[in-house]
């Protein structure tokens, strides 16, 4: 709930427009996404061995300490670039955060690794796909809060895109980042663990065209070192690690870009920009409630696929959605750094656009083009459960992490 709360205020829009407004460019916001993964994936397998070999506690522990560092490296950073007034001043500052977005991967990749497999063990295999899902539903709900915190804060400043205004939501996001660091070092090993003599079927096997690999991982034990349901079993783990790069490759190159998109070619403020993002989270709620449902019935795996599938389609639906003629696909204005920033919205608000900036989109189109987004984002969004849940059965309780 911490990790939810403080992540949507200020990761997910705020962050990424406040480095546009840094250096003018979305290759920069790139850059410094591209840091953050990165460093995730360096961190993720020598995490998990420890975890594996030490303690998954004390490794998620350690995890909250790096919290604190990038907590502090993060305000640094955005109050040193909102107080810059020359290139060189920015420069430095947009150096010092993307080295913050680099602590942020290793603390991601503590969350995603070690704690998942400490929450994974600490419940019975039959339980694992709904439990999971609780807890992602408590993620995502806990967003309505954050996002309504920047929200406050854009309200403070006039509901305008300046530097003061996304410095100040980023300092508010971190620091309820500090409790989310807090409560990573409250995780003990639990008492229930997955690793221990596997549980009877409850009842017949789900047949394999139901869920393929996901039918013979229900089963409960994951048989002998080099047998035919282990490799099965590492099978489903190799498909799943695959299925997430290629989806980081195309979340890096279009899901991190949202809100730029909502704020420079769909014209809206940020308190609008952030009503859109509190929406956001229900409808990922709603939607992994109906994934975890269908996959009861139709399996985990062909679930996800016609989730991912369906998300892949709606993303279409919003470029048709915005055509060349539109306002909305119109991206020679820049939303650019600080003065104009805190000019635009000022001027849309008194009923006249800037002098050589685009009219607002129409308000059917701009409505269809929302609506896209929220279910695109709801549907993609909803297998995160059911792949957790999948990827925890495919390993043997001393390989969670």
């Amino acid at each position: 709930v911490f990790s939810g709360t403080a992540n949507s205020a200020w990761h997910g829009t705020v962050l990424v427009t406040f480095i546009f407004a840094l250096s003018g460019s979305n290759a920069a916001a790139g850059v410094a996404d591209a840091a953050q993964n990165t460093a995730a994936l360096a961190a993720s397998l020598p995490l998990g061995t420890l975890a594996d070999r030490w303690s998954a506690a004390r490794t998620v522990c350690g995890g909250g300490a790096f919290v604190l560092v990038a907590t502090a490296t993060t305000s640094l950073a955005a109050v040193g670039g909102a107080a810059a007034v020359s290139e060189s001043g920015r420069g430095r500052a947009y150096a010092l955060l993307v080295v913050a977005m680099a602590l942020w991967g290793v603390v991601n990749a503590t969350i995603d690794g070690p704690a998942q497999a400490l929450y994974a063990s600490s419940m019975r295999r039959a339980d694992r796909t709904r439990l999971m899902t609780r807890a992602f539903q408590l993620y995502t709900m806990a967003a309505v809060a954050g996002r309504g915190l920047s929200a406050a804060v854009f309200w403070a400043h006039g509901d305008a895109w300046s530097l003061p205004a996304l410095r100040d939501a980023i300092l508010v996001g971190v620091g309820c980042e500090v409790l989310a660091g807090g409560a990573m070092c409250c995780y003990r090993r639990p008492a229930c663990r997955s690793s221990g003599p596997a549980e009877p079927p409850s009842g017949p096997p789900e047949p394999a065209s139901r869920g393929g690999s996901a039918a013979v991982l229900q089963r409960g034990d994951m048989g002998a070192a080099g047998g035919p349901l282990a490799r099965r079993a590492w099978l489903a783990a190799a498909v799943l690690v695959c299925s997430n790069v290629l989806q980081a490759w195309g979340a890096g190159m279009t899901v991190r870009f949202f809100p730029l998109y909502l704020a420079r070619e769909c014209r809206l403020s940020p308190v609008r920009v952030q009503a859109v993002y509190l929406a956001l989270p229900v409808a990922i709620s709603l939607s992994s409630s109906f994934g975890e449902r269908l996959a009861a019935s139709a399996g985990r795996v062909p679930t996800m696929a016609a989730l991912k599938a369906a998300g892949c389609l709606l993303l279409v639906g919003m470029y048709f959605a915005a055509d060349s003629s539109s306002p909305l696909a119109d991206s020679r204005q820049p939303l650019a750094a600080a003065p104009s920033l805190a000019a635009e919205p000022s001027s849309a608000a008194a009923g006249a656009s800037p002098a050589g900036s685009p009219s607002d989109p129409p308000p059917l189109r701009l409505s269809l083009t929302v609506a896209l987004f929220l279910l695109r984002g709801g549907l993609a969004n909803s297998t995160t459960p059911l792949s957790s849940a999948l990827l925890m059965d495919s390993a043997a309780g001393s390989l969670g992490g």
